[in-house]
């Protein structure tokens, strides 16, 4: 049995602050691995949502594209027809070949 003498006391003591400062410092580390998790959970979505916003505009620019490509293709068979490149009844048949 150990007898508390003053000295053992001042033993004690110092090994139940050790003890304390170690148990909150494993406190510590668990809040900062959980604030690191949450911080790269959150950049990870604002990356997944810059990456959506990136598609999007690349979707809409493309739509973009193509339907002027199709106005300039109307506009030309147009121009086609009035010059008498080729008639109507041919264009038609042509777009009913190729549309159905």
């Amino acid at each position: 049995m150990i007898t508390l003498t003053p000295e053992n006391t001042k033993k004690l003591t110092r090994l139940e602050q050790l003890l304390l400062e170690r148990k909150k410092l494993e406190e510590d580390t668990k809040v900062k691995k959980k604030q690191l998790v949450e911080n790269a959970t959150t950049k990870k979505a604002q990356l997944e949502a810059q990456i959506r916003d990136k598609q999007n505009r690349q979707r809409k620019t493309e739509r973009k594209i193509d339907t002027r490509r199709k106005i300039l293709l109307g506009t030309t068979l147009e121009s086609m027809v009035e010059a008498g490149e080729i008639t109507e009844a041919e264009l038609l048949s042509e777009l009913d070949k190729h549309l159905t």
